[in-house]
């Protein structure tokens, strides 16, 4: 009885824990009316991680994505400063890149082939660069293969607008 007691005990605890926000992910509207799927990266700092998720089919050739530089959850405002790998991996015209953004990922803006099965070929034409103080984060593969940079799939990429407290652009990208 007694161990049964302590075994229903842990259990208890363990389902009434709070879950833990560090691996929390959540849906924000973006200011050009995207749902973008983020994930928290730091309570403490109130920082997030735009991550794979968006919803496909409200992107076509002629999106304008802009990433929101701040993004509330539960009422708690949380600032975006990554873009994960393959993020972003969905059809779009232009995307602007907010000042916060401090990493972004490998191959954020189409998939792999080699890591999904959906391979966009990115259409990507304009690129709006805002990012003050940013660089490539693309893990372990992407160190080795420092050529490969973030966007390496956006053969349609014709134009980029640098923001103008944008110092320098990182080699990496």
């Amino acid at each position: 009885m007694k161990r049964t007691l302590m075994a229903f005990t842990v259990l208890l605890t363990v389902i009434c824990s709070p879950r833990s926000a560090m691996s929390q992910t959540f849906y924000a509207t973006s200011p050009s009316g995207h749902s973008l799927r983020y994930s928290i990266t730091s309570t403490t700092e109130h920082t997030v991680s735009l991550v794979n998720g968006s919803n496909n089919s409200q992107f076509n050739a002629s999106s304008n994505v802009v990433i929101s530089d701040t993004v509330y959850y539960e009422g708690v405002a949380y600032t975006v400063t990554d873009i994960s790998g393959q993020a972003l991996n969905v059809p779009m015209y232009s995307l602007t890149i907010p000042r916060t953004i401090r990493t972004i990922g490998y191959h954020p803006f189409s998939s792999n082939p080699n890591m999904s099965p959906i391979h966009y070929y990115n259409t990507m034409r304009k690129l709006y660069f805002n990012a003050d103080s940013c660089e490539s984060s693309g893990g372990l593969w992407a160190a080795y293969n420092y050529w490969m940079p973030a966007f390496k799939d956006c053969h349609q990429l014709d134009t980029v607008i640098v923001g103008e407290h944008v110092k320098n652009l990182p080699y990496k990208l």
